[in-house]
C-alpha cells in the first residue's frame, strides 16, 4: 500500500464532507427542473468551479499526464492556441448566450424548437450513443489510476479461455460507480453542482500545495538537464523543434482549436450546467470565468508529468526510476503502461499527507466527471429519445424515477464496457474517435440553428449523417488497414474529425440554400421582443454601448462589477493570446535558442503557480456566495411541473 493511515484519514474526512454536501441537497429537489437544471438558479462562480471539475475529471488529468509526459512544455505552447480560441468564444458569448436565451434544458430540446421533433429524436439518440461510448473508458481509466496510485495489488481470474479479468480492478470500478450514483441520485443537478463545487475547491487547494512542495523538492536545473536530452525533432522545451513527436504535433492543436470554436457546447457531457445559469448573463460570465480558471488549473496540472519525466530520466533519481520501472514492467499492455507512468512515478515523488491530498484531489475530480456524465447521458436518453418517441406524459415523480433508471443504465454500461474493452490508443485519440459520431456534424447544426435563420431541417440531417459516416469509416479502416496493407492507417482520429467538421459545414449550407422558403423566427426561438421572458431580462441601461467597450464585447446588460471583471479577465487572456501570436511569428522568422525557451517556461511555471493560488482564493469566496444564494432561491421558488424539458 502506498498510503499510510494519515493519508487515508485525509481521504475519508474530505469524502465525508462531499457526502454531507450531497445529502444537504435532497430537500431542494422537488421537480424535474430541479433534477435536470437546478431550476436555473446557479451563479457564475458556482458554474465555473463545479463545471470545471467535471471538465477536468480524473480521466482528463490522466490524459494530460499521458500527453505532457510524451511532449513536455512543447504541448503547453500549442495549448495557448486552444486557450486563445476558448477565450474568444467565452468572452464573446458565442453559442452560450443564445443557447440560454432559448431556455432549453437539453440540447436536443433546442433542436426540436429549431428544427423538428423527429430530428430531436434522431439527433438525441446519436448524441446519447456517441456520449455513452465516449464515457465507456472513464471508469476503467479512473479505477486503474487509483489501483496503481494507492498500491492495490492485481488479482487476475480467468473467466473463460482467452479472457482474464483483474478482480481488484473490477471491484474498484464498482465502488467508484456506486459512489457516483449516490451523489447523482441524491439531488440530481443540484447535488452534482454542490458536490462539484466542494470537489473543485478541494482539487484547487491541494494542487497548489502539492506544486509548492514539488517545486522545492525538484530543482529547475535538473528539469532543464533532463528535458534538454531529448532527440532532435522531439524537443520538450522548443515547440518549433518538436514536429516529430508522434500524435501530439502542430496539426493536432490546429484541428483542436478549430473544433473548440466549431463545436463549442456541442459536447453534452456536462449539459446540466448549460441550462442551470440564473440568466443568460450569468451563463456568459460562467464561461468568462471558466476561461481564467482553465488557464491556471490546466497549466498547474501539466507540471506534474514533467516532474515525473525528470524523475524517470535524471541520474539523480535513477534508484527511484528503477523502482517505478519494476512496477510498470508488471503491466503487459504498452498503452496502459504509458498511461500509468506518471501515476506510478508520483507515488515515489510525493511524501505522506500529500499522497492523501492528491488521492482526494483525484477522487474529487473522478466523482465530479462521472456524476456529470451519467447525469447528462441518462437525462438525454429520457428527455430527447424516450419521451419524444413514445409521446408519454409523465408526472414529476415518475419522470424523475425514469431519469434515475436511465442514469443507472449508463453507469452499468460504462462499467461493463470498461471491463471488457481493450484500450489501444491515446485517451485523447479515443475521445476524438467516439466524439466524431456526434461532434462531426453538431457544430454546423447548433451554430447554424442559433445564428442563421435560413438553416433547415434537411441541412441538419445532412450534417448529422456526414459526421456519422466519417466516424464509422474512422472506426473500421484503422482496424482492417494493417491486415490489408501491412502498415498503419495514415489518417488518425484527429484528422478524421477535421474532415467530418468541414464536410458537415459544406453539406449544411448547401442543402439549406436549396430550400429558400424555410426561414426561422429567431425572435421567438431566442425569446426576444414580444417573446421576452421577464426572469431572463436584466438590462442595466437602455443606452447603447459604444467605443472600445463595444469592440471588446461589453453591452448594455453589464453592471459596473461585470465590466471590471470582464476587463480584468480579458486583459490576462489577451496577453496570453498576444504572447502566443507574437512568439509564433517571431519563431517562424528567427532562430530562437533553447536557452530562451527554458527561461520562458521557468517564468511560466512560477506564474502558473501564483495565479493558481490567487484564483483558488478568489473563486472559492465567490462560489460560497453563489452557493448560499442558490439555496435561498430554491427554498422559496414556486415549482412549475410543466417546466420539464418538453416542447
Amino acid at each position: 500500500m502506498n498510503l499510510n493511515w494519515i493519508d487515508w484519514s485525509i481521504v475519508i474526512v474530505l469524502f465525508g464532507v462531499m457526502a454531507y454536501g450531497a445529502l444537504s441537497t435532497r430537500k431542494y429537489t422537488r421537480s424535474v427542473a430541479d433534477f435536470l437544471a437546478a431550476n436555473r438558479c446557479a451563479g457564475r462562480y458556482l458554474l465555473s468551479i463545479s463545471e470545471g471539475v467535471a471538465a477536468v475529471g480524473a480521466i482528463s488529468v490522466v490524459a494530460l499526464f499521458e500527453a505532457y509526459y510524451k511532449a513536455g512544455f512543447s504541448f503547453a505552447w500549442w495549448s495557448f492556441l486552444l486557450s486563445a480560441v476558448t477565450v474568444f468564444v467565452s468572452l464573446s458569448g458565442w453559442i452560450s448566450y443564445r443557447y440560454r436565451q432559448t431556455r432549453a434544458m437539453t440540447l436536443a430540446q433546442f433542436l426540436e424548437m429549431r428544427y423538428s421533433k423527429r430530428f430531436r429524436i434522431v439527433a438525441g439518440f446519436v448524441l446519447f450513443a456517441s456520449g455513452t461510448l465516449n464515457f465507456g473508458i472513464f471508469p476503467a481509466v479512473e479505477a486503474r489510476f487509483f489501483q496503481y496510485f494507492c498500491g492495490f495489488p492485481a488479482y487476475n481470474v480467468t473467466i473463460f479461455p482467452g479472457f482474464t479479468i483483474d478482480v481488484v480492478f473490477a471491484l474498484m470500478m464498482a465502488v467508484l460507480m456506486i459512489i457516483t450514483l449516490f451523489f447523482t441520485f441524491t439531488g440530481g443537478q443540484i447535488s452534482v453542482m454542490v458536490t462539484g463545487f466542494i470537489q473543485g475547491t478541494i482539487f484547487n487547494i491541494f494542487l497548489c500545495v502539492i506544486l509548492v512542495v514539488i517545486f522545492i523538492k525538484f530543482p529547475w536545473s535538473n528539469i532543464v538537464e533532463t528535458l534538454s536530452a531529448r532527440p532532435a525533432g522531439e524537443s520538450m522545451f522548443h515547440p518549433f523543434l518538436a514536429g516529430s513527436t508522434k500524435g501530439f504535433n502542430f496539426w493536432f492543436y490546429v484541428i483542436q482549436a478549430f473544433g473548440i470554436f466549431y463545436a463549442f457546447m456541442a459536447w453534452q457531457g456536462s449539459q446540466g450546467y448549460f441550462a442551470a445559469a440564473l440568466n443568460p448573463q450569468e451563463a456568459r460570465f460562467g464561461r468568462v470565468l471558466a476561461s481564467w480558471r482553465e488557464y491556471t488549473q490546466k497549466f498547474m496540472v501539466i507540471l506534474l508529468p514533467i516532474f515525473a519525466f525528470t524523475v524517470m530520466h535524471h541520474s539523480k533519481w535513477s534508484g527511484t526510476a528503477a523502482i517505478v520501472n519494476d512496477e510498470l514492467a508488471k503491466i503487459s499492455d504498452g498503452t496502459l503502461r504509458d498511461q500509468l507512468t506518471t501515476t506510478v512515478a508520483l507515488t515515489k515523488m510525493l511524501p505522506a499527507v500529500l499522497m492523501g491530498g492528491f488521492c482526494i484531489v483525484m477522487l474529487a475530480s473522478s466523482v465530479g466527471v462521472l456524476s456529470a456524465y451519467i447525469h447528462s447521458w441518462g437525462s438525454i436518453f429520457i428527455q430527447d429519445v424516450f419521451i419524444p418517441f413514445t409521446g408519454k406524459s409523465l408526472d414529476a415523480k415518475n419522470h424523475m424515477k425514469m431519469l434515475r433508471w436511465s442514469i443507472s443504465g449508463v453507469a452499468v454500461f460504462g462499467y461493463l464496457f470498461s471491463l471488457f474493452f481493450p484500450q489501444n490508443d491515446y485517451i485523447f485519440m479515443y475521445f476524438a474517435l467516439t466524439g466524431t459520431v456526434w461532434m462531426g456534424g453538431a457544430g454546423a447544426i447548433i451554430a447554424g440553428g442559433l445564428y442563421w435563420k435560413k438553416g433547415t431541417t434537411a441541412g441538419a440531417y445532412g450534417a448529422l449523417i456526414v459526421g456519422i459516416l466519417i466516424s464509422v469509416v474512422g472506426f473500421i479502416l484503422p482496424r482492417i488497414w494493417p491486415r490489408l496493407y501491412g502498415v498503419e492507417f495514415p489518417i488518425n482520429s484527429q484528422w478524421l474529425w477535421a474532415i467530418a467538421m468541414l464536410s458537415a459545414i459544406a453539406v449544411y449550407v448547401i442543402v439549406s440554400l436549396l430550400d429558400t422558403k424555410s426561414v426561422c423566427d429567431m425572435d421567438k426561438l431566442l425569446h426576444r421582443g414580444k417573446y421576452a421572458v421577464a426572469d431572463d431580462t436584466m438590462t442595466v441601461s437602455e443606452e447603447p454601448v459604444r467605443g472600445w467597450q463595444a469592440v471588446i464585447g461589453i453591452d448594455k446588460n453589464f453592471t459596473l462589477k461585470d465590466k471590471v471583471m470582464y476587463i480584468v479577465v480579458s486583459s490576462l487572456n489577451i496577453v496570453w493570446a498576444a504572447v502566443f501570436i507574437v512568439g509564433t511569428i517571431y519563431n517562424l522568422i528567427f532562430d530562437v535558442p533553447d536557452t530562451a525557451w527554458i527561461k520562458f517556461w521557468h517564468l511560466f511555471a512560477w506564474l502558473s503557480l501564483v495565479l493558481g493560488v490567487g484564483t483558488t482564493v478568489w473563486f472559492t469566496w465567490g462560489g460560497l456566495i453563489d452557493l448560499r444564494n442558490m439555496f435561498k432561491r430554491l427554498k422559496v421558488l414556486v415549482r412549475n411541473d410543466k417546466d420539464d424539458g418538453t416542447v
